[in-house]
């Protein structure tokens, strides 16, 4: 690889450029006549210089003939350059012209398959290694595009591998992470409202019946604060009107704070059942959310999308629950909607 442009012979031949051998500054007694002739030829050199340095499969003796051909360029090329007009004029300029006419019998000679060497005819293979050379080529480019077809095709396969792997591991990933949000809200609804007894006499209540007992017991202790008011806080009149009504304010102001105590843990009550209610929605929707996923074709991004939407919308919209009347409004009723969709297709 590489022999012909590591070689001397090279390095003269690219200086031998066209530009240099046309010798301009002689003016009419320049060879600008055979500047298309030598330009074909070293084309076509560097042609095969750059086959036959790229290719294996070129045989030694094809690169011998190659070497021999730019040597008859760089032979012709120091006859052109080395020409001195001056001299050749003594002679009628018959040098100039013998130049010309060798360098177009070389070039005849190329296309016919022999050239004229002087007293003979010798076989000059040019076109016969050029072409075989241009062939060679072909079955290497050929060669090497199979094997980028057979590359792609592996690559084309890897990626729709790893694509696969990848959209596997992601639904892997949104099922876990549809899993821990789902037990997030089951922790969350169990913190707001809860009743189980976990072992004997170990019994696990949420804040909801928390308040629920600490209503019952203020309900009972006002209903027997009623029934002993008499006896707690009596009215006695006999000490004037003014001091009755001193007495009885008192008895309104306990018995209202006993009853803003009840309606407070009552309130309360409400507010984690309603709270309890939510995390539940939210967390039964994630696990329809997880069932409706493996129904859906892999392919339907535009379904899983829209489905995605719904539950982020249930998850993050707060509706009525029964336990609280407010402004909120009602339970987005297009999840429901949704889940009809998906059940009939």
């Amino acid at each position: 690889m590489g022999v012909i442009k590591n070689s001397n012979l090279f390095k003269e031949f690219i200086e031998n450029d066209i530009a240099t051998l046309t010798r301009s500054d002689l003016g009419v007694r320049s060879f600008q006549e055979i500047q298309p002739v030598l330009t074909r030829i070293r084309n076509m050199l560097e042609e095969m210089i750059s086959i036959a340095d790229t290719n294996e499969k070129v045989p030694e003796e094809q690169i011998s003939a190659i070497m021999s051909y730019v040597q008859d360029y760089a032979t012709y090329a120091t006859g052109i350059r080395n020409y001195n007009m001056e001299l050749d004029a003594r002679n009628g300029f018959e040098g100039h012209q013998k130049l010309i006419d060798s360098v177009k019998s070389w070039f005849t000679g190329i296309f016919k398959g022999n050239i004229n060497d002087g007293n003979s005819y010798r076989s000059y293979a040019f076109l016969d290694n050029y072409n075989s050379l241009k062939l060679l080529n072909l079955e290497a480019l050929q060669n090497a595009k199979a094997e980028i077809d057979k590359l792609t095709e592996k690559a084309t396969e890897a990626f729709s591998t790893v694509e696969s792997l990848i959209e596997t591991l992601r639904q892997q990933a949104s099922s876990e992470a549809v899993q821990d949000y789902a037990a997030i809200f089951e922790k969350q609804a169990e913190r707001y409202s809860h009743f189980k007894f976990k072992k004997p006499w170990h019994l696990k209540i949420g804040k909801a019946q928390m308040w629920l007992i600490t209503a019952v017991f203020l309900i009972c202790g006002f209903v027997g604060f009623i029934f002993n008011i008499n006896s707690a806080f009596p009215i006695d009149f006999s000490h004037g009107n003014q001091i009755a009504v001193v007495e009885m304010i008192t008895r309104v102001l306990i018995v209202s704070f006993a009853i803003y105590l009840i309606s407070f843990a009552i309130k309360q009550y409400n507010i984690q059942n309603h709270l309890y209610t939510l995390n539940k929605h939210r967390q039964n929707t994630l696990n329809s959310y997880k069932l409706f996923i493996v129904s859906l074709d892999s392919s339907d991004a535009t379904t899983k999308n829209a489905l995605l939407m719904e539950v982020a919308k249930a998850i993050y919209e707060s509706g009525q629950s029964g336990y609280i009347q407010g402004k909120d409004g009602e339970m987005n009723p297009s999840i429901i909607e949704m889940t009809r969709f998906v059940g009939s297709k």
